[in-house]
């Protein structure tokens, strides 16, 4: 089976989970990106290698990979035929992944901060570390900041959740 060509890869999945990285990118730049995707629904990171050898592509992935808090678990990374190191970061990561004491998620084809209330919300209310019946009061809520709308407009167009136990 013939590999797929990188840039049409890239191009065709710009805005979901496939992201190309230059040979010069930075450490930094690698981490922010493997943060956003366990954050997230997960990705492939697809690095150029340029003139850097597949060990110090790698060795640059597991640095950025050490300045996650938690460590991530992730799979080997994967040598293209093409000069590309190939980064898998799996969907469903069983923590919530922070760099330098911020945390980051991906939003389309972009890289922002986790709003805190979600962060809250996935950590804590998820974990039965509160009463069932304010569960879906807080979902409600969270729902409403991650859509610009205010907590009032989200509860009108949706008062089942209130009916709710």
């Amino acid at each position: 089976m013939d590999e797929p060509n990188v840039e049409q890869l890239a191009e065709e999945n710009a805005d979901s989970r496939v992201k190309l990285l230059t040979a010069d990118c930075t450490v930094s730049d690698l981490a922010e990106l493997l943060v956003a995707m366990a954050n997230g629904d997960g990705g492939t990171l697809l690095l150029e290698l340029g003139t850097a050898t597949l060990e110090d592509a790698a060795d640059r992935v597991n640095q950025a990979a050490l300045r996650i808090e938690p460590i991530p678990v992730l799979p080997l990374p994967v040598a293209l035929d093409q000069g590309v190191l190939l980064v898998t970061v799996p969907e469903g990561l069983p923590h919530v992944f922070a760099l330098d004491g911020r945390y980051l998620t991906r939003d389309g084809n972009k890289t922002r901060a986790l709003n805190p209330m979600l962060y809250w919300y996935n950590v804590v209310a998820s974990s039965n570390a509160i009463t069932p019946g304010l569960q879906p009061m807080l979902a409600c809520y969270c729902s409403a900041l991650t859509r610009n709308v205010t907590f009032g407009e989200r509860l009108s167009r949706r008062p089942a959740l209130l009916a709710r136990r």
